[in-house]
């Protein structure tokens, strides 16, 4: 099994919540982020693009404080949530789970 754990904790920007899915969730590349020719570039469609179907059978991801983000960035957290659902009723090889 594979845990992959995205760290919210801290953030209080759009810039620093679409920063902590990049090395936890292996986006790592370029600057701005790269898995097999593909950028990520830091919004929710480049997102969903590179994660669908990306992990083994067994992956784990843990959402780590992302009910304990500021206010303005209620958005980021709904539209979170919902991606993150849709990605694990499509891919059957990742749970999601959520920590404080």
């Amino acid at each position: 099994m594979e845990k992959r754990v995205v760290d919210f904790t801290g953030v209080k920007t759009v810039w620093d919540f679409y920063t902590c899915f990049i090395e936890p969730l292996g986006l790592i590349g370029h600057d701005c982020g790269m898995v097999e020719g593909y950028v990520y570039a830091r919004n929710f469609n480049a997102l969903w693009d590179l994660i669908l179907y990306l992990y083994d059978p067994g992956t784990v991801i843990v959402l780590k404080g992302l009910n304990s983000l500021p206010k303005d960035l209620d958005d980021e957290v709904r539209i979170t949530k919902e991606i993150f659902t849709k990605l694990e009723k499509l891919d059957k090889d990742v749970t999601v789970e959520y920590e404080n």
